[in-house]
């Protein structure tokens, strides 16, 4: 073999690793953004449509807790103790009757939401604006699914925002989505409701 074939014979082998080299790295490259594609696709997302709530995680379980006897006071009874729940209760907005001195609210709006969705946030504004105008007529109520799991549960919530709207305890009315405020005020005349002072 010549000195210049042996040349020739280095030179092609040197740009066979290189090509390697660098096909290497472009599936390196391609591959890191394959996944991050992937990453995006699986983050959630906050349309203005209605949100999917993510499934439940299993809550740990409560271990109930054996009363005191010192905690017992003489003339008094005491209360057997109540299980912990990992949920947290769902939030009133607005007290019925406000000092308890006006009439009784049979008017319940509810919305089911939380904090990562977007069209739920959106809606804060109007439900702030609704809360004024119709104080002591209607109670209203902000859950988060995410920490009242229940709620989400007891009310078949599997997207969100979900508006609901009760009179005298009864389910009167159902939205998922962002709604407008002029569409809430139609389904409170329905009721006879109109707005305070």
């Amino acid at each position: 073999m010549t000195k210049q074939q042996r040349t020739i014979l280095t030179v092609v082998l040197s740009l066979v690793v290189v090509a390697a080299a660098v096909a290497g790295g472009i599936l390196a490259v391609q591959g890191t953004k394959t996944e991050q594609v992937s990453r995006q696709a699986a983050a959630p997302t906050c349309p203005t449509a209605p949100t999917e709530v993510p499934p439940p995680k299993p809550a740990p379980q409560a271990k109930p807790s054996a009363p005191s006897p010192s905690a017992t006071v003489p003339g008094e009874t005491q209360q057997p103790p109540q299980a912990q729940t990992p949920s947290k209760p769902a939030q009133s907005q607005a007290t019925p009757g406000g000092n308890g001195a006006g009439p009784e609210i049979n008017v319940k709006f509810m919305e089911l939401g939380a904090e990562w969705c977007g069209p739920c946030q959106s809606m804060k504004p109007v439900i702030e604006q609704l809360k004024k105008e119709y104080k002591g007529k209607v109670e209203f109520v902000a859950i988060d699914v995410d920490e009242n799991r229940d709620a989400a549960e007891k009310y078949n919530v599997s997207a969100i925002p979900v508006q609901l709207i009760f009179k005298d305890g009864k389910q009167v009315f159902r939205h998922v989505g962002v709604i407008s405020k002029e569409d809430i005020v139609k389904q409170f005349k329905k009721l006879g409701v109109t707005p305070a002072g």
